[in-house]
């Protein structure tokens, strides 16, 4: 075909006839082009239908960033939601821990005062007992007295 540019590169005003193997040969080299352009054509529309179909796959890769995006947002809030409400239950239980070393502390306070109270009753008893076997003495002496009396005549008193 490069042989048929040569032979038609004319002068300007410069008219020539084809020959019947030219007309063939130009035949053929549109032929070529026709179906050089149709393949073309082809593989354009391949690659707009590739395109098209890469351009869906990047918003779907997009949609799906997004949404990962989203859930790692939300996962974020979750952990923070979730660290709060464990420093909260950490403070509430050292609080419940300080209130229990209270109570504790009060009951080993009451206990000692019980222990205390339970001795002082204990000295008590033993001090009533005393007082007991005193006023029953006491009572044994006045009946000793009161019978001695009645056993001595009147006439000695005077």
């Amino acid at each position: 075909s490069s042989g048929i540019n040569a032979e038609w590169s004319l002068r300007p005003g410069e008219e020539k006839e084809m020959t019947h193997q030219e007309l063939l040969d130009a035949m053929s080299a549109m032929k070529s082009l026709d179906e050089e352009r149709a393949k073309m054509d082809n593989e354009r529309e391949e690659l707009q239908q590739n395109l098209k179909k890469m351009e869906e796959e990047k918003k779907a890769a997009d949609d799906l960033l997004r949404e990962r995006e989203e859930e790692a947002a939300k996962l974020a809030d979750d952990k923070s939601q979730l660290e709060a409400t464990k420093n909260n239950l950490k403070s509430h239980l050292e609080s419940l821990e300080e209130a229990a070393k209270s109570l504790e502390e009060e009951k080993r306070r009451t206990e000692e005062k019980l222990r205390e109270n339970e001795e002082k009753a204990a000295g008590f008893e033993e001090e009533k007992r005393k007082l007991e076997r005193t006023a029953t003495e006491a009572q044994l002496t006045a009946q000793e007295i009161a019978a001695k009396k009645k056993k001595v005549p009147t006439a000695t008193l005077r």
